[in-house]
């Protein structure tokens, strides 16, 4: 059960890491938070059987808009988005695999902005993660697989500090 949870962990927060953007730690990913005007909420769906144990993704929604809301930041809807340079969006996600009564989790928070466009095509834009957190990853018994809402609100705070730190009011 152990290894079947441990490989689960590492499919989960290990693929993604290659070919990302910077850590939210390095200046350069934290420079690409500098005059954004807000941003676009995106909190990917989460599993259903997760959901019936307690963490939704309204609940998520919901965490993520009020902390940001509480800081400045402004939420742009799709029309405001698609008209900002840009088109900063973060997104949260959360990842879950079950096994017995346990939940292997990975949780991540990140920006994409379209930075470029492809000269050839350039009706194709090119989008980038260009801030993101350190995945928080772990094991959580179903029962309290609600909890991680403190772990997102972590990793909001994260973004929250990055942003403020080049965006003072």
């Amino acid at each position: 059960m152990w290894l079947k949870i441990l490989t689960l962990l590492a499919l989960f927060c290990l693929w993604p890491i290659v070919g990302l953007a910077q850590l939210p730690k390095d200046p350069l990913a934290q420079e690409t938070l500098r005059g954004l005007p807000g941003v676009r909420l995106i909190v990917e769906k989460i599993d259903a059987e997760v959901e019936r144990d307690g963490l939704t993704t309204d609940l998520v929604r919901t965490t993520a808009e009020t902390r940001l809301r509480t800081a400045g930041i402004r939420l742009l809807s799709q029309d405001e988005v698609t008209m900002t340079q840009g088109r900063p969006t973060i997104q949260i996600l959360v990842q879950t695999a079950r096994s017995d009564s346990l939940y292997a989790y990975c949780v991540e928070v990140s920006v994409w902005q379209e930075m470029v466009q492809i000269h050839r095509q350039s009706s194709l834009p090119v989008w980038v993660r260009s801030w993101v957190t350190e995945n928080v990853v772990g094991i959580k018994p179903h029962k309290n697989i609600h909890v991680l809402k403190t772990t997102v609100e972590d990793l909001v705070d994260e973004f929250i500090h990055a942003y403020v730190a080049v965006n003072p009011k």
